[in-house]
């Protein structure tokens, strides 16, 4: 599950890395509620593998009894991308799979609800109410059932082909899954018709129910159809709109700032998130990312790893950008749908934000800005003692932004 990058640009024999996590604030939030918690990779952190437990964005665990956490999907890591790119509304067997819980029209629970029968939108683990789904459910002509319109109110969530309806089933001596409907089941006795099987689940008691959708075939290779390759690019300070997958190399080729640009230092920074109240794995816990400096002299640019969709799924709250906390915010308005999807902490994606500082004493002083050490109130900072680690200058001879952005994007694909 893990992915190591060596662009161009990187330093000769680099030392030993910090983990990366995710590069959104703790203090980050999702579309529909207050406040979130994110926290970089270690192993205590919900982007381990050995997590169990999702955190919710207002920073409480998703369980309860009646809901179950988002399981991991199974990652091919080696696996190269195929040379066509799948139509783009194809439905097939490699389209991303995504979980929702079904709940009672009546539902109420104050994390997941502002009142009983009235979901929050754009939750981590999408919710729908049972009549909902009865009604928004359609089958095309090829015989499958598809949600019409968004899950959960999620931008990046159109469409989805409807794959499997399960629940969870407790006993005295375990707790196991049973199936109540299964896209193509084999068995002769198994329902053909999922509306039937949710029209019978009408006025029990949903405990745990949960349906699982897919969707199209090319979101295994990125957020677009015709631009595979989870890596995004946001050029602030140029035209100012988001670029992802292979459309940031043809974008660095045809820029007349960017063409001519060439890489001259890069510098490895790590730091703390910024919390009012620290506790032990608060204090282990460390975000490193990399500052490039161009030639053009005009702004640098932070690369960094983190959570899959966790910019879309933040309301593109970046620490790198002032207007982080403005609704919305620039970042946030330049990101297409598909971006805007709930976070996914077992997969990565990797970002290049644009910032304006034009060397690394300015960028400092941006860090030195918001962290502890500033005059900001504790609500406001981002950063508890940023440091840089190692710095040298950049002597590859293929150094452009398009040579240095190309290694950026997978060759396989995560899903």
């Amino acid at each position: 599950r893990e992915a190591f990058i060596s662009p161009s640009w990187m330093l000769a024999s680099p030392p030993a890395l910090p983990e990366m996590g995710c590069g959104g604030s703790r203090d980050a939030v999702n579309p529909a509620t207050s406040s979130a918690h994110a926290s970089p990779a270690s192993p205590l952190s919900p982007m381990s593998p050995s997590a169990k437990i999702l955190q919710d964005p207002d920073g409480s665990d998703i369980c309860s009894e009646d809901q179950e956490p988002m399981p991991e999907e199974e990652v091919k890591v080696g696996e190269y991308l195929p040379l066509e790119v799948p139509a783009e509304a194809s439905y097939g067997q490699n389209g991303y799979r995504w979980h929702a819980q079904i709940v009672a029209d009546d539902f109420f629970h104050k994390k997941l609800c502002t009142a009983p029968g009235q979901l929050k939108p754009c939750r981590a683990m999408p919710h729908i109410k049972l009549s909902e789904l009865l009604e928004r459910l359609a089958q095309n002509e090829r015989g499958s059932w598809i949600l019409s319109g968004e899950l959960n109110q999620w931008p990046g969530l159109t469409n989805l082909e409807l794959v499997s309806i399960t629940c969870k089933v407790r006993s005295v001596v375990a707790t196991s899954i049973k199936r109540l409907w299964l896209q193509n089941a084999k068995q002769q006795d198994a329902p053909s018709d999922p509306v039937a099987v949710l029209t019978a689940l009408h006025g029990k008691k949903l405990r745990s129910l949960r349906a699982t959708f897919r969707d199209a075939d090319w979101t295994r290779i990125g957020w677009g159809a015709t631009s595979p390759g989870f890596v995004l690019w946001y050029p602030g300070l140029l035209d100012g709109s988001l670029r992802h997958g292979t459309h940031i190399t043809v974008f660095a080729r045809s820029d007349s700032t960017c063409s001519a640009a060439t890489a001259t230092s890069c510098h490895f920074f790590t730091h703390r998130y910024a919390k009012a109240t620290e506790g032990l794995k608060d204090r282990l816990i460390w975000h490193g990312a990399v500052l490039v400096e161009w030639s053009h002299g005009l702004f640098c640019s932070v690369v960094e790893l983190a959570w899959l969709n966790g910019l879309g799924g933040y309301m593109g709250r970046c620490n790198w950008c002032r207007d982080k906390l403005e609704v919305p915010n620039k970042l946030f308005a330049s990101m297409p749908s598909t971006m805007k999807a709930p976070w996914q902490q077992h997969l990565a994606e990797i970002r290049v934000i644009d910032v304006p500082a034009k060397n690394l004493q300015e960028f400092q002083a941006f860090l030195h800005e918001f962290s502890g050490s500033g005059d900001l109130p504790i609500a406001e900072q981002r950063f508890f003692d940023p440091y840089v680690a190692y710095t040298g200058k950049v002597h590859t001879q293929h150094r452009s932004v398009a040579e240095t952005a190309k290694p950026l994007r997978p060759t396989f694909s995560p899903f």
